[in-house]
Parts: structure tokens; sequence; C-alpha cells
């Protein structure tokens, strides 16, 4: 089902409505930054960008996050480690 959902997409530009952003890839982009930088962290996530669904994803990521209305509003990572320990049971050290 979710390998079906991934065909949503246009694949005619690197957002999820091809060449234009939009309020889905506006409304996506804290969820993915926080997917990225906490599950890296506390459950050493790592995704398998060799996969083609998520090769997209990466595609799609690095599109966004070069975008200066959503650089002005990111989190940096270790803010987001920090402000989630309690969530994931306390323990943030950083690197």
């Amino acid at each position: 089902q979710n390998r079906e959902n991934s065909k949503a997409e246009d694949l005619s530009g690197p957002y999820f409505l091809g060449s234009t952003f939009s309020i889905v890839d506006v409304a996506l982009f804290p969820f993915w930054q926080r997917i990225l930088a906490l599950g890296a962290h506390y459950m050493n996530l790592e995704l398998p960008n060799n996969e083609p669904e998520f090769a997209r994803l990466q595609v799609w990521w690095d599109a966004v996050k070069e975008r200066s209305a959503v650089q002005n509003t990111m989190v940096c990572s270790d803010r987001l480690v920090v402000a989630y320990k309690d969530f994931y049971g306390g323990g943030a050290e950083l690197a």
C-alpha cells in the first residue's frame, strides 16, 4: 500500500507536485526533518536510499531544504534532540 501511495507524486520536478513548491511540501518538511534528526540520534535510523521510494524522498528533501523559506524556519538538529529527550527516555547526549 505505501509503495502505491508514493506514486501519487508528480515526478516532473523535485517537489511533491512536481516543479511547484506547495503546501504539501510545507506541511511535510518539519515532520521529515524530525524523523531524520531524531531517528538517527535516538534509534540509529538509517534509510535505505538505494530503494526507489527513498531515493525520490531524498531528491525531495534536498530540494526543499535549499529553499530560503524552509531554511528560515528549520530547527537545528541539536535543538530537536534536546527538545525531544523526555519523549525518548532522556538520552539526549549530543555528539
